[in-house]
């Protein structure tokens, strides 16, 4: 019965020592050649796992880049809303004192409607802004003109 033993652990340990050496001796190529592997079979593992690895970071670069981007936008339209919002608050103050005003001129009429116009087209330049070939204030329609206007003078806004 000994023998019968000794031969299925010699067998086992004389499997250990050949894997072993092979082990060694792919270690020794890759160690002198400078190359994980000798064929493409190889190296598959780590070369699906860098790939998907620069593809991931290259997802996320986008991802940043286009977040970057928006932010952008974002305040420029905070800054252009917060213009939009004065031009309106100095508008209506001008308007609260011309109606607190009694006897009104030919003169004051004239300016206060001046004073309209400007605050119109002032509120229209802001709401055309422009940012990376891009309206911002015109929806979907991002490369269209959101505010035409089509007025030059007071009397063309007089009459409109």
């Amino acid at each position: 019965m000994n023998r019968i033993t000794s031969a299925a652990a010699n067998t086992q340990l004389l499997g250990r020592i050949l894997k072993t050496q092979e082990r060694f001796q792919e270690t020794s190529i890759q160690v002198s050649t400078e190359k994980k592997s000798q064929d493409y079979e190889g190296v598959y593992t780590d070369s699906r796992f860098l790939i998907t690895t620069e593809n991931q970071r290259d997802l996320l670069k986008r991802y940043i880049a286009n977040n970057k981007q928006v932010d952008m936008r974002l305040e420029v339209q905070e800054t252009t809303l917060t213009a939009i919002s004065k031009t309106i608050t100095d508008f209506r103050k001008q308007l609260n004192d011309f109606r607190t005003g009694n006897p009104r001129t030919e003169v004051e009429f004239e300016a206060i409607q001046d004073n309209a116009f400007t605050a119109l087209k002032a509120m229209s330049a802001l709401l055309n802004t422009v940012v990376d070939d891009r309206y911002l204030f015109s929806g979907a329609r991002n490369t269209e003109l959101p505010v035409n206007l089509d007025l030059t003078t007071l009397s063309e806004f007089q009459s409109t």
